[in-house]
């Protein structure tokens, strides 16, 4: 691969990423927590899902750095091929 290409597939990787992490994971953690609340609400003070709703944006955060961290990792690959 040429320079401009490099730079161009990095740029649409993180593009890509960065338009993931901007809806989806909120979107994936939201429709969870709704299905329990709908579904399952008697048992929402027991865990494992209290601690799901609980910490719902730490698990967010934690989704958007592991994608951010994949990103990364592609990108070296990209960079040293």
């Amino acid at each position: 691969m040429i320079v401009i290409e490099k730079i161009e597939s990095l740029i649409i990787l993180f593009a890509f990423v960065w338009i993931w992490n901007r809806y989806v994971p909120k979107t994936i953690f939201r429709r969870v927590i709704g299905f329990h609340e709908k579904h399952n609400a008697k048992n929402l003070d027991k865990q494992p899902i209290k601690f799901f709703v609980d910490h719902e944006e730490k698990m967010v955060a934690g989704a958007k750095l592991f994608y951010w961290i994949g990103a990364i990792i592609i990108g070296i690959g990209i960079l040293g091929s």
